[in-house]
């Protein structure tokens, strides 16, 4: 069994220079073919797949763990010597077919389209933007809870970003339609 330490102090054997990571922020576990990463009491956190963990979680082959705002390309510590090596994890901000993911279609579809649609909620093109966000984003979002390590984050986010959007302006839409009907029937 091997532990490689995740953190920004030169100490670690996977040191990561960003201030979102902490001094000594998770601990990476190799078991022969097991992989699990312990977080280790951490600030910002530590994610598997976007989900935050507590303490220690398996790691499987696929799985995208993040330390912090930072990616960490974690199979490629696997092979790593038994001596101390100093990397950096690539930054979030990087091409995301740097660490294998790429954006999900549709993802800044729904969020513009739910931006229009709170924009002009109140009118017919309001109702159909608000409409097609939804149904943009909810199709992303469930895209990526079936396949997540293969999708960004961010992309994520915007589609989630979008239904969102999209609900709230409908809400809008009904709001209004039902104070215009009470001022109009007093």
């Amino acid at each position: 069994m091997r532990e490689l330490t995740i953190g920004r102090l030169s100490h670690n054997d996977i040191v990561i220079d960003d201030q979102s990571v902490s001094r000594s922020h998770a601990t990476l576990i190799i078991n022969g073919s097991d992989y699990s990463v312990r977080d280790m009491g951490s600030s910002n956190g530590t994610f598997i797949n976007g989900m935050r963990i507590n303490g220690l979680s398996n790691l499987n082959e696929n799985d995208i763990l993040k330390v912090g705002n930072e990616l960490v390309p974690w199979m490629n510590y696997i092979t790593m010597s038994g001596s101390k090596e100093v990397h950096a994890a690539p930054s979030q901000n990087q091409n995301a077919q740097n660490v294998g993911q790429e954006k999900l279609p549709n993802s800044s579809g729904a969020l513009t389209l739910g931006i229009l649609g709170l924009i002009f909620s109140l009118g017919l093109f309001g109702i159909i933007f608000n409409i097609l966000a939804i149904a943009l984003g909810s199709g992303a979002t469930s895209r990526y809870k079936t396949e997540p390590g293969k999708y960004t984050e961010s992309s994520y986010n915007q589609a989630k970003a979008g239904k969102v959007m999209g609900i709230i302006g409908l809400g809008l839409f009904g709001l209004g339609l039902i104070l215009i009907i009470a001022l109009l029937s007093s």
